[in-house]
């Protein structure tokens, strides 16, 4: 039997830069009620500086995923489905094991549909063993 082999490319989702953006935003509104002055200057400040590099990284995040067989290869790196993988609306949640153990979110939008749907089948298809 021959093993499936994939190269799923990600891109920056939309939908990250949004939940940055909302997270910001909620602390930002949160502190302004107890922040004043010389304190409220300095703390937005930081928090712009915070948002710049938060949105700055989630729009650098191209990579690509190798699917072969049981593998999954990324950074120069051989892991597998851990059982903590999940599907959520919107996003998967890939719990990669191998020599070191990680955690991926990739949201819908920084896969192309079939990618998607081969990612969540694989995720399915390993919480059904």
């Amino acid at each position: 039997m021959t093993a499936i082999r994939r190269v799923l490319q990600v891109s920056p989702s939309l939908r990250h830069q949004q939940i940055l953006l909302g997270g910001h935003l909620l602390l930002l509104l949160l502190l302004s009620l107890w922040l004043h002055g010389g304190v409220w200057y300095a703390f937005c400040a930081a928090w712009g500086l915070s948002l710049c590099w938060a949105v700055w990284q989630a729009r650098q995040r191209y990579f690509a995923l190798e699917w072969s067989g049981e593998t999954l290869y990324w950074q120069q790196q051989r892991f597998s489905l851990g059982s903590g993988s999940r599907i959520a609306a919107g996003f998967l949640w890939l719990d990669l094991q191998g020599e070191s153990r990680h955690t991926l979110w990739i949201f819908a939008d920084s896969l192309s549909d079939e990618a998607y749907r081969f990612l969540a089948r694989q995720i399915r298809f390993r919480a059904g063993k």
